[in-house]
């Protein structure tokens, strides 16, 4: 299972990093030719970066789920006794099933809407927006299966029921 989820996270941030380079590429190319060259400068640059972006974007959200790295104000709850931290972490957990699940629903039901009117992108590319919403049930799907792993973990190992500690800047697993 650490070897399916490892080559998961792998593909994803390579994924993620080969967009969010695409984008910084695009970018400096674009900057370039719209003072150098406008004639060559291209319509529809930035509506590929603001695509590229949302998506890496969206899959590292999918991606913290797996090995909690989700942003969490826990000032509060560390001060609280350990099985009240364990309780308040399992719902936070269930939390983000539901929001993947959400996700899911909602974002199907958005892709399906502009497909179904046909939406296309504005620049020259006339690309289906469908595409780019495509993303939000994926994440979503992304956060389902990261905290659902997390819900197994937690009802498997006792040392998988409390949140992680860790100081700024540090990940966990």
């Amino acid at each position: 299972m650490r070897h399916i989820l490892a080559i998961a996270a792998r593909t994803i941030d390579t994924v993620a990093s080969g967009m969010a380079l695409a984008a910084i590429v695009l970018v400096c190319v674009e900057a370039t030719t719209r003072y150098l060259a406008p004639r060559y400068s291209v319509d529809w640059g930035t509506e590929v970066i603001i695509f590229l972006l949302v998506w890496a974007t969206m899959f590292m959200a999918g991606r913290a789920a797996f090995e909690n790295r989700h942003v969490a104000a826990t000032v509060i709850v560390e001060l609280l006794p350990k099985p009240v931290q364990s309780s308040l972490f399992a719902v936070a957990i269930l939390l983000g099933v539901a929001f993947g699940i959400v996700l899911i629903i909602f974002g199907w039901d958005v892709v399906a809407f502009s497909q179904r009117l046909n939406i296309l992108s504005d620049s020259s590319l006339r690309f289906p927006k469908a595409w780019y919403y495509m993303i939000i049930p994926l994440a979503g799907a992304l956060l389902v299966v990261g905290y659902a792993l997390r819900l197994w973990l937690f009802a498997r190992h006792a040392k998988h029921r409390l949140p992680p500690r860790h100081g700024p800047g540090e990940g966990n697993s």
